[in-house]
């Protein structure tokens, strides 16, 4: 029990595995059960067979694989939906390559750390379409494009694209480049309610790094494989022979991952021989 108490919120949520919710209120049972325990003179604690511990075993299962778990009818909008934004963005003369690999990267990161920010295949979506779209406002004006994109993605008619989704993606490219920072004076993240701004911001975060790591236009990052260590996430970078990785840089991108996901980032280059073996 010492151990566990000595955990902030954030702690036990990685130490343990489990949502805020319950790391929230871990610390008291603990105490509530130890207390009980003492008064009435118990050495053995029986945990029932089903229930807590088989519902505990369902939310680890249901937190690694929820993004695949999607229905048909599901993944049948989701595609329309991404189709409708490329066929917005081409309309809007943007990069298909640039994007197409900031959506890879991006999407890789969401699907590493879902266990820790449990966010599910709406979100996950939300993220594919911020990632495609998140140039588009180049069309209007280079400076500014942010600014011009989340304009675009409110009041162009993405097809099939509304209510808070839209929103949400709007907020996304508004934020994607660390040229403005959420708050409630933009009007995509105004719209959003306390939940969706907090995963717009999670988004956001995964979506800057992708961005910076594709800052080149050149395709040249084979794959990002993310390690959890105590309070760091470690980012082991795959790219081609040649390629030049500002770290410092992507560590300036990663400020807004760290308020959000609570862990400090380090970015490493994965060397050659290490990829060998």
């Amino acid at each position: 029990m010492g151990r566990l108490l000595k955990l902030d919120v954030p702690g036990r949520m990685r130490a343990f595995r489990v949502r805020k919710d319950r790391a929230e209120v871990m610390g008291i049972a603990a105490v509530i059960i130890s207390t009980v325990a003492q008064w009435l003179g118990l050495r053995s604690l029986l945990v029932p067979g089903v229930g807590v511990r088989e519902g505990l075993l369902l939310d680890l299962v249901a937190e690694q694989y929820s993004a695949g778990a999607a229905s048909d009818e599901e993944k049948g909008r989701a595609a329309e939906l991404m189709a409708g934004a490329r066929w917005f963005a081409r309309r809007l003369n943007y990069n298909p390559q640039h994007a197409d690999q900031v959506l890879r990267i991006a999407v890789s990161l969401f699907d590493q750390l879902r266990p820790i920010h449990e966010m599910g295949p709406d979100a996950r979506l939300v993220l594919e379409l911020g990632a495609e779209l998140h140039d588009v406002g180049h069309f209007i004006n280079n400076k500014a494009h942010h600014r011009h994109g989340e304009y675009l993605i409110r009041n162009g008619q993405v097809p099939g694209l509304r209510g808070w989704r839209r929103d949400m993606v709007a907020a996304l490219v508004r934020y994607h480049n660390c040229k403005s920072e959420p708050q409630l004076e933009h009007a995509s993240y105004a719209a959003l309610d306390g939940q969706h701004r907090r995963q717009a911001r999670m988004l956001t975060s995964l979506l800057r790094i992708a961005e910076k790591l594709e800052s080149e236009h050149a395709q040249r990052i084979l794959g990002v494989d993310v390690q959890i260590a105590g309070r760091k996430a470690i980012f082991l970078i795959r790219a081609t022979d040649g390629t030049r990785l500002e770290l410092a840089g992507l560590t300036r991108k990663a400020d807004l991952f760290e308020r959000e996901f609570h862990l400090k980032p380090e970015f490493r280059r994965l060397q050659r021989k290490a990829r060998v073996a």
